[in-house]
């Protein structure tokens, strides 16, 4: 008992990320957290409860649930005097109400008497672990939030965590996931020269997350035929394109990760409104945006509607009775499509 804590602390965190599910993970540290407790390991009880809250976050789940979570951790440091693991969890805070309200929450003070993200960042004290969750955050925003063109945007993520000399955690992987989709939609908005170099920091990025897939389908399955689409949109392989973003989305769903869900179904819709098939489009937009709205990310949703109702020219209201038809009929094309494949193999 006296060590239980930090066990399912290491052993979760540094090695069973690779196989277990996340949302087994949250569930081990909760426990790691209870085990911390009942032995008086307080440097371990909040650490899991960090890890909890944190695996949370990536796993999809409700920004509501999240919140509240990190806001108890914040008060429980307060009050008992622990400044180890306010700086963290005020990043995890903010990022969640930049993308419940808009990027301006970055420069906004969330709790009494702690510092704003910024000043953490520029914080020299705060470490390259801090450095290196600032920099996900910022690609993950910037990406949800279509702002790929910022001269300042972190994109190279692996090479952060490289530099870091830290242990790659299933954290750092998901920072990796939004570099590669960064990588491919930058490679579509850029010169022929530019565009070869993003192309192949993609195909890197998906070839990690290819590996780690071998070792849980159930993390990263819907991360690599996501990946995959987009290098096929990105590449003019079409037909190829289609199935691997409606796979994408229906292994999200499959795996609860209701956030993955919604940025396949986003990216999915503007594959299908570039190729012109506009029916098909307004469907996965409107599903992507119903994914946003669940997973809490209002601002997001937002700006999708937005390009709905500008694209459209319709109120989305309008559109919803007829799109969640023809975001059904997606998944039995595809379905059909898949079949065939597995019979001539």
């Amino acid at each position: 008992m006296r060590y239980k804590s930090s066990v399912i602390y290491f052993v979760y965190h540094n090695i069973l990320w690779a196989s277990e599910p996340m949302q087994s993970i949250v569930e081990a540290h909760l426990i790691g957290h209870k085990a911390g407790q009942q032995s008086g390991d307080i440097v371990y009880t909040f650490s899991n409860l960090l890890l909890a809250i944190t695996d949370d976050y990536f796993s999809g789940s409700s920004f509501e649930v999240v919140q509240m979570n990190i806001l108890d951790l914040l008060s429980k440091l307060q009050s008992q005097g622990v400044s180890l693991f306010y700086k963290m969890s005020i990043l995890f805070l903010s990022q969640l109400m930049v993308l419940k309200e808009g990027l301006h929450m970055s420069a906004v003070t969330h709790v009494d008497n702690l510092p704003t993200e910024g000043e953490i960042l520029y914080d020299a004290s705060s470490g390259p672990s801090i450095t290196v969750y600032g920099k996900i955050h910022h690609l993950t925003r910037a990406f949800l939030f279509r702002q790929l063109d910022d001269s300042s945007l972190h994109v190279d993520i692996s090479g952060a965590v490289a530099e870091s000399h830290h242990q790659l955690s299933s954290h750092y992987l998901m920072g990796y996931f939004f570099e590669g989709l960064a990588s491919f939609q930058l490679a579509r908005q850029t010169s022929s020269s530019e565009s070869a170099n993003w192309i192949e920091r993609g195909h890197s990025v998906l070839a990690t997350i290819r590996f780690w897939s071998e070792h849980s389908r159930w993390n990263w399955e819907n991360k690599v035929l996501l990946l995959e689409a987009e290098s096929m949109f990105t590449n003019g392989e079409f037909d190829r394109a289609g199935p691997l973003y409606v796979n994408a989305i229906r292994s999200a769903r499959e795996h609860k990760f209701i956030h993955e869900e919604a940025i396949a179904s986003e990216l999915a819709g503007m594959f299908y409104f570039e190729r012109g098939f506009h029916h098909e489009s307004s469907s996965c937009l409107l599903h992507s945006v119903d994914c946003y709205k669940k997973w809490g990310a209002h601002a997001v949703a937002r700006r999708v509607e937005s390009f709905i109702e500008c694209s459209f020219g319709r109120d989305i209201n309008q559109l919803v009775s007829s799109a969640d038809a023809s975001f059904g009929n997606l998944f039995v094309s595809s379905q059909g499509s898949r079949k065939k494949r597995q019979s001539g193999s």
